[in-house]
């Protein structure tokens, strides 16, 4: 269920980027320094609106909605621990235990685990640059990712 929804994910996301003319990992970024607006309609009907640090695209033609909940480096498939939960059919009362079950059998991993990444992702752009998607990325650290096979 999760996967399906990642392939969901990375399909609105293509959209938004190809539509915003921004690339994908840049999206997030974009919207929170204030360059993208926080709500819009794309070239191909999809709708958007940013909201905190996610954003929910809407296709009524094709029937499809997803909310993206974005993770360090601009990834754009993470979730944080309720969403899991939630899609995985869990009572939010048994969230740190479903997360741990996970984590325990290298499903998914933080997102935000790995701070070298962070950085060296940032570390070819302008360090004032850089220090702005740095501490961006600091605000979603705590989001999970699936640990593709």
């Amino acid at each position: 269920m999760l996967l399906n929804l990642v392939v969901l994910k990375k399909k609105a996301i293509a959209r938004v980027s190809k539509s915003l003319q921004i690339p994908a990992e840049n999206i997030f970024y974009e919207y929170m320094k204030g360059n993208i607006d926080e709500s819009g309609e794309l070239e191909d009907g999809c709708v958007y609106f940013f909201h905190g640090y996610g954003c929910t695209i809407k296709n009524d033609i094709e029937n499809w909605k997803v909310d993206l909940e974005f993770g360090p480096c601009g990834q754009f498939y993470a979730f944080d621990k309720y969403t899991i939960c939630h899609e995985a059919g869990f009572p939010v009362d048994s969230c740190d235990n479903v997360i741990d079950l996970l984590l325990d059998n290298d499903l998914i991993k933080m997102a935000g685990h790995n701070s070298s990444q962070i950085s060296e992702n940032n570390s070819s752009k302008h360090s004032e640059l850089s220090s702005e998607n740095e501490r961006i990325d600091v605000a979603v650290a705590d989001r999970y990712v699936l640990i593709e096979p």
